[in-house]
């Protein structure tokens, strides 16, 4: 789960790490026309003013908010003095969790992804900036709102998935290979039958083996009626469908209250699941 490269506490320079020269220079106007992309003089522009003035310095770093977020180190160094705050940060903020950027939490960032839990605070923060910032993971509970335009279209159509059913079946792959319409035939004249998966989102032999009230009503096989009754019924009551797709969880973790079952299917399968956000 993204994890590969992260270095040792040791090996890290972590005011070093925490600058990012690309994220420095694209937030401000006035260092894109001075520095045009040079990082050194970015990297000398940031010590011998940027700390002073509290800007931010990566995603992860805003001076400004940190000093602004905490009134203990407001009492402490007073309202503007940057500098103290920045070696605060390095001293004591990074090992007490601190928010230190809109875009940075480190509890949210852990609590929503628990498979970085075996990281330290500082290899949080390599891993944030090198990896997940980067790939759009989330770190704060307002980050990257995401303005969703629900998919227009057959629902049906929207959750079959031609790649993961090809992949997921090597008789598939042997008998079509990443021939779609074929995929979609199949899938429409025997993979329901059979009870497959066809995406993320449904497994018919899970779907039907996970609600005994279903079993009841169709038989323990019947692959056919639970395809049907998902699409008419298990959508809205947000029944767990596969083994990586729980919309109650998704919903939970990720605060889309206001959405029903359909629109949580449908940002899942266009935003969440390209995004690491987990479903179950």
């Amino acid at each position: 789960m993204m994890l590969t490269g992260v270095p040792p506490d040791s090996a890290m320079n972590m005011e070093e790490v925490v600058f990012d020269a690309d994220f420095y220079h694209n937030k401000y106007p006035d260092l894109q026309n001075a520095f045009h992309h040079d990082n050194a003089k970015l990297h000398k522009h940031w010590h011998q003013y940027g700390i002073k003035e509290g800007r931010a310095c990566s995603a992860v770093l805003d001076l400004q908010f940190y000093l602004g977020k905490y009134p203990d180190l407001q009492a402490a160094f007073g309202a503007n003095n940057y500098e103290r705050a920045y070696k605060h940060f390095f001293e004591f903020g990074i090992n007490e969790l601190r928010e230190s950027s809109p875009l940075y939490d480190p509890k949210v960032y852990k609590a929503v992804y628990p498979w970085l839990n075996s990281l330290s605070p500082r290899q949080m923060i390599w891993h944030f900036i090198n990896q997940g910032y980067r790939n759009g993971l989330m770190a704060t509970m307002g980050f990257r709102a995401v303005t969703f335009t629900p998919i227009a279209g057959n629902p049906e159509e929207m959750v079959f998935d031609a790649n993961f059913y090809h992949n997921k079946y090597p008789d598939l792959q042997n008998a079509f290979h990443h021939d779609n319409a074929k995929l979609h035939k199949h899938w429409h004249e025997y993979g329901i039958k059979e009870g497959r998966a066809c995406s993320e989102v449904l497994d018919l032999q899970f779907y039907l083996g996970k609600y005994p009230d279903l079993q009841a009503a169709f038989g323990a096989n019947n692959y056919e009626r639970a395809y049907k009754h998902f699409f008419e019924y298990g959508i809205k009551e947000l029944r767990q469908s596969s083994p990586t797709y729980d919309p109650k969880i998704y919903q939970a973790r990720y605060g889309l209250m206001g959405m029903d079952g359909m629109q949580l299917m449908q940002h899942y399968l266009a935003y969440g699941r390209t995004h690491y956000m987990w479903a179950y």
